[in-house]
């Protein structure tokens, strides 16, 4: 029987991550199914920052992460990092939808929300996410937040949108694993 911590978004802190998505050879740390695969697809838009290792948001690799970086001139942002799976791969409903990532302080009333699609189309949206405290516990995410399906799916897409404050912390949120069915064992 695995445990798992809850905590909500106001608990993003560091942590030290190492495992991979898939790897059930640890019985303890982070876990998920990765989207990533042969043919999969990662995209990404960015108005008032950038998005730099793009591809590690999906590489079933829970220690790699891309970054979103707000621009220094920018006052808010909106970014999206989509995670598509290879064709013909779909996730059924009742899937855990997330993404394993660490948040910056230099964003102030940032929302986090999941998305998820099936051939392009939304099938599901949140805000309102089933949050985990990673702990440093198979990664360096602090956090695998997501949100629970009713649909099938075979993208997930996280999107972060707020107020940015240059010199209050970490300057990037760094999106270590868009995947299904993530959690940290005990």
């Amino acid at each position: 029987m695995m445990a798992i911590k809850k905590a909500g978004l106001a608990a993003v802190a560091a942590a030290v991550f190492v495992a991979g998505c898939g790897d059930d050879s640890d019985s303890s740390g982070a876990f998920c199914d990765s989207i990533a695969g042969g043919g999969s697809q990662l995209t990404s838009e960015c108005t008032g920052c950038t998005v730099s290792r793009e591809g590690a948001a999906a590489d079933g690799n829970l220690s790699s992460a891309a970054e979103v970086i707000p621009d220094a001139v920018s006052p808010s942002i909106t970014a999206s990092i989509r995670a598509s799976a290879r064709d013909g791969a779909v996730f059924p409903a009742g899937n855990l939808a997330g993404v394993f990532f660490t948040g910056y302080t230099t964003c102030e009333n940032c929302t986090v929300t999941i998305s998820t699609y099936l051939d392009g189309a939304l099938q599901e949206s949140g805000s309102g996410l089933t949050t985990y405290d990673v702990d440093g516990r198979g990664s360096p995410a602090s956090i695998f937040s997501g949100v629970e399906t009713t649909r099938p799916f075979d993208a997930v897409e996280i999107v972060d949108s707020g107020t940015t404050t240059p010199g209050n912390g970490p300057v990037a949120l760094q999106v270590f694993e868009i995947c299904s069915n993530g959690g940290v064992r005990d």
